[in-house]
């Protein structure tokens, strides 16, 4: 497999930096996400120094097992990361995503009823007024527009991004977890929508 890296994002475990969550777009524009076992974990991120995104790699099929999960269906185990070349293979930046919202609803969270109508978890978005701050908790959050919707309290993980600033116009990749997290207040199982990647347009 061949595969444009578009994502390389913090993913966290119990508050402490477990690794990459790793996704891009194979030659023929499918989304994929690449993890390290069967259960959607991170990438390592000593398994991930030999790329960044924008590069395309190549991954030996008989080293690739799909893996997909009931809310992650692009998940593919790669079972060794040492085997990742760089490849000099041109893949064509994907079209960005025209559904009317962003992943169903415009809020920066689901309900799993909501989930169990989609078939992907990874989102590219055409965005303006894109503005990152960080909230009471000093995490860097996002507000944007997307299709004349205002979207707000979207948690970016994209370690180049943990500054407060704004962006007139970008594309940005947006991902859903493999679990919900319980909401503290509600005691609700939230599907939180994380900002893996942004690239300012011009």
């Amino acid at each position: 497999m061949e595969l444009l890296v578009l994502a390389k994002s913090d993913k966290k475990c119990n508050n402490e930096a477990a690794g990459f969550c790793v996704a891009g777009v194979t030659s023929d524009g499918r989304w994929v996400r690449l993890v390290s076992d069967k259960y959607g974990d991170a990438v390592p991120k000593s398994s991930c120094r030999s790329f960044n995104t924008e590069d395309t790699v190549t991954i030996p099929n008989q080293f690739l097992t799909q893996a997909p999960l009931d809310f992650q269906p692009e998940n593919y185990w790669v079972h060794d990361f040492r085997l990742i070349r760089s490849s000099n293979r041109d893949i064509a930046y994907p079209k960005t995503d025209t559904d009317p919202f962003i992943f169903f609803n415009k809020r920066h969270f689901l309900y799993t009823d909501e989930l169990r109508c989609g078939d992907k978890s990874l989102f590219l978005a055409d965005v303006y007024d894109l503005y990152i701050s960080r909230d009471e908790y000093k995490k860097f959050k996002a507000t944007f527009i997307y299709n004349n919707h205002s979207y707000e309290k979207m948690s970016i993980t994209d370690p180049f991004y943990y500054r407060e600033q704004k962006i007139r116009h970008a594309h940005i990749v947006i991902s859903l977890p493999p679990e919900p997290w319980r909401h503290q207040q509600s005691g609700e199982y939230l599907y939180y929508k994380f900002i893996s990647a942004i690239y300012e347009m011009q």
